[in-house]
């Protein structure tokens, strides 16, 4: 399945690269501007729009992929249609020109497209894996510690999608209005696309907790540079059953980052419950 997945991936790029090749450099070309400016549209408006959906119900485990794609569509269909009507000409490129940049440009924005697209599926309650594909998740075999699970996929469009839009947080889509830039705020979100449904029984568990469902009281450091986190939960974390599942690779502590450099990002090495005296 993971082959099928893969050749999935490929032909899905190389369709759009060859469809906006025939339609010419220009054209292709503008596609990808509209196609960056909808996902960095999509990934700012994101979690704003998805926090104020959650109501602690059964569609909080399919919000926040449903709203990374829908305001992704949404936006890259209005630019889409603006750009057309603005610029309803084109400009004409030696047939060379058309094949071989436009092919590139096109194969560029399919690689963004489809990837927002699999990082949004990652965010929707479902198996832990698509077509046999895994992606980041607890290592069985070594004690559950986070790593790349199962074969890697040929052109992990995801990973490629996230650092793309990173490294454009810290540079020229910097938040310089406010806000933190996406490589510091929530790094790697690939990984995490598929970290918060790596959950109980094989990712059938809680994918999201409601906004006041989980609030951190304490942080310590020790001397030898061990952090641990007070979390108080009440009734509305507690996921099927009435009870309270949360896997350790579904939380993680981002570290303070420096200049335009990646954060640190730590998971859970154990957990304990508090036991009040009676």
């Amino acid at each position: 399945m993971i082959i099928l997945f893969n050749v999935g991936i490929i032909g899905l790029v190389l369709l759009i690269g060859y469809w906006w090749a025939n339609e010419g450099l220009f054209s292709s070309l503008l596609h990808l501007v509209c196609v960056i400016t909808a996902g960095a549209l999509a990934l700012a408006l994101w979690e704003p729009i998805t926090m104020a959906l959650m109501s602690g119900g059964g569609f909080d485990n399919y919000a926040w992929g449903i709203v990374l794609v829908g305001v992704f569509s949404i936006s890259l269909l209005v630019l889409r249609v603006t750009c057309d009507k603005l610029i309803p000409a084109n400009i004409q490129f030696p047939t060379w020109a058309n094949v071989s940049i436009g092919g590139l440009t096109g194969s560029a924005a399919g690689i963004i497209s489809i990837g927002i697209c699999l990082i949004g599926s990652g965010f929707v309650q479902s198996t832990n894996e698509i077509m046999s594909y895994r992606g980041t998740g607890r290592d069985e075999n070594s004690r559950g510690e986070i790593a790349k699970i199962g074969d890697p996929i040929w052109i992990d469009v995801a990973q490629l999608t996230s650092k793309f839009f990173s490294i454009l947080s810290v540079g020229t889509l910097h938040p310089d209005i406010s806000g933190a830039p996406l490589q510091q705020y929530n790094p790697n979100i690939d990984e995490l696309s598929t970290l918060v449904r790596d959950s109980f029984d094989g990712g059938k568990g809680q994918l999201s907790l409601a906004p006041d469902a989980a609030k951190a009281t304490m942080v310590a450091v020790s001397p030898e540079g061990m952090v641990v986190v007070q979390v108080t939960f009440n009734t509305k974390a507690k996921d099927f059953g009435g009870q309270l599942i949360l896997a350790s690779s579904q939380v993680r502590l981002i570290g303070e980052a420096s200049g335009t450099n990646p954060p640190d990002i730590y998971y859970p090495m154990a957990w304990r419950q508090e036991v009040q005296d009676t």
